[in-house]
């Protein structure tokens, strides 16, 4: 979590700091680091062991929270769509 505000606070800095001339370094120091993170875990996930627990609630709650992810943006969506005006 502190990295991602360490990420936000150091965008937020070169708006300061430069202006509208920094947008384009602002826009790279939010998005780099997760692509990186995105090229990064699926080969962590290969090398790295993982301990296999069994449990039929985990999986349960994982599919739940994967639902309500689902259905939170799909309601946010629809909700943005109604209030920002086409074109704006």
């Amino acid at each position: 979590m502190r990295h991602v505000i360490l990420i936000v606070l150091m965008s937020a800095m070169v708006l300061v700091l430069f202006g509208s001339a920094g947008q384009t370094a602002s826009n790279w120091l939010s998005i780099l680091p997760l692509l990186l993170w995105m090229l990064l875990a699926p080969t962590l996930a290969m090398v790295l062991p993982v301990q296999r627990t069994s449990g039929q609630h985990r999986s349960f709650a994982s599919l739940l929270a994967g639902l309500l992810f689902l259905a939170s943006l799909v309601a946010g969506f629809f909700g943005a769509e109604l209030v920002i005006s086409p074109g704006s």
